[in-house]
């Protein structure tokens, strides 16, 4: 299978299903967003589910999810939180798409932290906590990426029509995305 989707990583608050509905806009693609696919499937919540059943069971839904979002081509798919802490789903993301992290500062992802209640990982925790959490996952969000977009005082437009042009520069240069720089 080809590398054609475009895929959205990247810490909470990043902005990933923002972008990713821009981009289904402006492409044409079906925008896919993994966390709104796990609640639809669940009938509750992120947030409830995470109660209810514990992250071990959300992060099962999740990957499978992604397996069913990857096997299709074309598609705009904006990934959870913590979805590529798992290698099965950095190697289907990886296989089936161009993947781009939303690379977003510490102090933006609390500033937008607003519906903390909807991320279950943010509630109840302090500045430290989350800034912990934030560095735990840096690492992994970059060895997934194919592309690291610096978001820091960008609009959502301005990322879209980015990632966008990027992506057609790479689709018209043939190769992979390796080929090209990050």
């Amino acid at each position: 299978m080809s590398r054609s989707n475009i895929v959205l990583t990247g810490f909470m608050c990043a902005g990933k299903t923002t972008v990713g509905r821009l981009l289904g806009s402006m492409t044409g693609r079906e925008f896919i967003d993994t966390d709104i696919e796990v609640e639809v499937e669940v009938g509750s919540s992120i947030a409830e589910m995470f109660d209810r059943d514990g992250e071990a069971l959300f992060r099962e839904k999740e990957h499978s999810v992604i397996q069913r979002a990857t096997a299709r081509k074309n598609r705009i798919i904006a990934l959870g939180g913590g979805a590529v802490l798992d290698p099965r789903n950095v190697e289907a993301i990886r296989r089936t798409g161009i993947v781009y992290l939303l690379d977003v500062s510490l102090s933006d992802v609390l500033a937008r932290r607003t519906h903390e209640g909807d991320r279950p990982l943010l509630a109840g925790k302090n500045e430290v906590d989350i800034a912990d959490l934030f560095g735990q996952r840096r690492e992994a969000y970059v060895q997934a990426a194919d592309v690291i977009l610096d978001t820091r005082g960008k609009t959502a437009e301005e990322i879209a029509s980015g990632i966008e042009n990027d992506f057609a520069l790479r689709c018209s240069q043939g190769g992979t995305p390796e080929d090209h720089d990050r």
